[in-house]
């Protein structure tokens, strides 16, 4: 049984993109995508086996022209996207490399509309 490695994810905005990269090498981060409220317009970023940009969550303004970027990395990552939200894109780097046994990540989606 291996210990669980968690580490530090960043969330930054750069005009309508949003970008999610994990930045510990081998990080087993469970990043959770969740809508703000019962009108939308942010959203909140929460790394449960850690931070994202130093904090334990991070809101983020989203639209329907937002683009959103995922870069997992290496490691047994999660990222789940809940509540609805609306993205123009969704990229979703998993990180693995073919025929590796060390990377298993999890993909979870919850009505999400583009």
């Amino acid at each position: 049984m291996s210990a669980c490695h968690a580490g530090d994810v960043i969330a930054q905005l750069n005009g309508d993109d949003i970008l999610i990269e994990s930045v510990e090498a081998g990080s087993d981060d469970v990043i959770v995508v969740k809508k703000v409220g019962i009108w939308g317009g942010w959203m909140r970023i929460i790394n449960v086996n850690g931070t994202v940009s130093g904090r334990p969550e991070y809101l983020l303004p989203v639209s329907a022209t937002t683009d959103l970027t995922v870069d997992l990395g290496d490691g047994n990552d999660t990222v789940e996207i809940q509540d609805n939200l609306t993205f123009r894109n969704v990229f979703i780097n998993v990180g693995a490399e073919q025929g590796s046994t060390r990377d298993s990540d999890t993909v979870l989606v919850d009505a999400l509309t583009y």
